[in-house]
């Protein structure tokens, strides 16, 4: 089979349309869980935890979301998560709903 190789920018038009194919999946999918309560372990990992409330991405900031004292220790890429979501929920309520969302 001889196919001609495609060209950068289409390989880039078509990446951007999956993109946004996929980005408009994830919305349609969850677009109505964005005012949902929080749900089983959400209040002592999330809605209680002090350790996952950072105002900047300095490195005392990392150690308190890395903690081994914080009640969800085994957890270091959600508690990232939560950290981050928190630190953009003090810039904008509006965006921490999308990072909630996604995390």
């Amino acid at each position: 089979m001889s196919g001609k190789p495609i060209s950068d920018n289409k390989q880039i038009v078509y990446l951007f349309i999956f993109a946004l194919v996929l980005l408009g999946a994830m919305v349609f999918a969850y677009h109505h869980t964005l005012h949902s309560p929080f749900l089983l372990d959400d209040g002592p990992n999330i809605v209680q935890n002090p350790y996952v409330r950072i105002d900047s991405l300095s490195l005392e900031s990392f150690k308190k979301v890395f903690s081994p004292y914080q009640p969800s220790s085994r957890r270091p890429v959600a508690n990232l998560s939560f950290a981050f979501n928190y630190m953009v929920m003090i810039l904008s309520a509006s965006i921490s709903s999308i990072f909630l969302f996604i995390s």
